[in-house]
């Protein structure tokens, strides 16, 4: 059996972000089936960009990578990142369609755009046509993004939305509520299918902190009763503001933040005078899990959105349960993976002085109570988010295995 997985930003454990399509074609070359995956050489969400164009073996999947030029930001230079991805791909789908003979053709990057190539492969090579929704764009850009429906870019990924659900054969979604959004394009219930990302543990082994963070760890340890842990992207989008307001008002308990993020440095000088936040840099996916079992709790927050309907898949929120320590999350939510493993605390959005007290009760319950709600968490994980489990039934749903 032969899949061609499509996804510009697609990574690995060693390159960085995107992880799901190596996990699902990791397990899937264990059942016997010859996963590609297509990607560009270039993406803002991995950690290295090492590869060169052509055939790669990653851990031993097979990657195409398609040559992306550089670019930082959301601005020009990351739509000509885009359009080469697509029309190398286009110009390409005969090729890919005749070398590989796929059985099934998956489009599964976040801009939609690389459906057009993916239904050219698929219509060349008599394959399923399978699209993976992760965000749902359009709508994105025009809830998060700010920009205008007659922004030429959000018409043409409205272009493609339409597109997508007219020649898909399923869809699969990491959103669980996403066919609330699927169904008003037509797509039958029994087309539609919600596989959540996934979690690899045999890759989430602990590994010693950097001597830096390990050296902050301790020094607060002495100064502070509780440590509060933040690991994943740093940007007002993320929310992170909405914790740094509360951290001001927690005397007795320090927040470490680690990661990266477009606001960091904006973020690191409008909180500069709060002594009892501290940063650090983006480490390692197994440094994260010995840094999150350090803290008392892990914390982050969601804004209001319309997009949250749909539901949400933040991988962080599996990382924080993997931990074993409960999960403090702020956000006017209710339907959440914290709410449903009953793995933490849901504390609404409100001023700074009502949601540091809300968390310094969160900090203040029973030791045993904590350590029931870190372990409903890894629980949980272990039974939901297992990529073997997932793996299997995405190729259920295809019924090509």
């Amino acid at each position: 059996m032969s899949i061609l997985y499509i996804n510009q930003y697609a990574g690995s454990p060693e390159l960085g972000m995107e992880f799901r399509p190596y996990y699902m074609a990791k397990e899937w070359n264990k059942l016997g089936h010859k996963t590609i995956i297509i990607c560009s050489t270039y993406s803002h969400l991995r950690t290295h960009n090492e590869y060169c164009t052509g055939h790669n073996m990653v851990d031993g999947i097979g990657y195409l990578f398609l040559w992306g030029n550089k670019y930082c930001g959301n601005g020009v230079a990351r739509f000509v990142n885009i359009m080469l991805f697509v029309i190398q791909l286009i110009l390409i789908s005969p090729y890919l369609a005749v070398k590989h003979k796929p059985s099934a053709v998956i489009a599964s990057s976040t801009h939609l755009l690389d459906i057009f190539p993916a239904y050219l492969i698929s219509i060349f090579s008599r394959a399923k046509l399978i699209f993976e929704l992760h965000d749902i764009w359009p709508l994105t850009l025009l809830e998060i993004g700010s920009m205008s429906k007659y922004n030429p870019f959000v018409m043409l990924v409205g272009f493609a939305e339409w597109v997508t659900y007219k020649v898909a054969d399923k869809v699969i979604s990491i959103l669980p509520d996403a066919y609330k959004h699927v169904k008003q394009f037509g797509i039958p219930k029994e087309k539609f299918l919600f596989v959540p990302n996934g979690y690899d543990f045999t890759t989430a082994k602990p590994e010693k902190l950097p001597d830096s963070l390990s050296y902050s760890i301790k020094n607060l340890r002495k100064k502070y009763k509780n440590i509060l842990a933040y690991a994943g992207g740093i940007s007002r989008s993320n929310a992170t503001h909405i914790i740094l307001d509360a951290a001001k008002e927690l005397n007795e308990t320090a927040i470490i933040l680690v990661g990266a993020g477009t606001e960091k440095e904006l973020l690191k000088n409008e909180y500069s005078d709060c002594k009892n936040i501290i940063w650090h840099d983006k480490i390692s996916k197994a440094q994260v899990q010995t840094f999150l079992k350090s803290a008392d709790c892990s914390i982050f927050a969601l804004e209001d959105s319309p997009l949250y309907k749909y539901g949400i898949g933040l991988n962080k929120i599996f990382d924080y349960m993997n931990a074993g320590k409960p999960i403090i999350q702020i956000s006017n939510l209710d339907h959440t993976p914290v709410a449903i493993a009953n793995c933490g605390f849901c504390i609404h959005i409100s001023n700074a002085k009502s949601m540091a007290k809300a968390i310094y009760k969160a900090l203040s319950s029973n030791q045993n109570n904590l350590a029931t709600l870190g372990e409903n968490g890894k629980q949980f994980l272990k039974y939901n988010h297992d990529y073997k489990y997932l793996a299997d039934k995405f190729l259920n749903f295809l019924e090509i295995n």
